[in-house]
């Protein structure tokens, strides 16, 4: 993987973070905003300082195992490593780049959620799902 698509890589892992601790756990019914907000600030937070265990509790299970999967080609072997390894390799600009992530709409619809994320004049969409966990986000953010 050159070195282009593993700042891709990590500009989405920090984007689907951001949208992860917006939409934060909270159980039950009422005002899911909050609890969606702190889940995506939790995780951009964590791939920002390169705490990979931390951004990977962050995501579904469907959301890890996709991670997993693209962990080989950075050279990472699970989903903490890839974070690291993401972080790792976008440096000091990656951290840059979260710092800046701002959370321009959550859109919650039952046990999901859309937040619209904007970082360095662009936005993305991260997609989150209520698990019996909380709040984790379950996909990559789309432009």
């Amino acid at each position: 993987m050159n070195l282009h698509k593993g700042v891709i890589f990590c500009w989405t892992l920090v984007a689907l973070a951001a949208g992860y601790l917006l939409f934060g756990p909270a159980p039950g019914s009422g005002d899911q905003e909050p609890a969606v907000k702190k889940t995506v600030d939790s995780y951009v937070r964590a791939f920002a300082a390169g705490n990979g265990d931390l951004a990977c509790d962050q995501l579904t299970d469907a959301a890890h195992d996709a991670v997993v999967g693209m962990a080989k080609a950075i050279g990472a072997e699970d989903c903490p490593s890839a974070m690291e390894k993401t972080r790792q390799i976008g440096g000091d600009e990656v951290r840059s780049i979260a710092k800046k992530i701002r959370v321009r709409k959550i859109d919650v619809d039952g046990g999901r959620a859309k937040v619209t994320l904007r970082a360095s004049g662009q936005d993305s969409i991260a997609e989150l799902e209520r698990t019996e966990k909380g709040w984790k986000i379950s996909s990559l953010p789309k432009t």
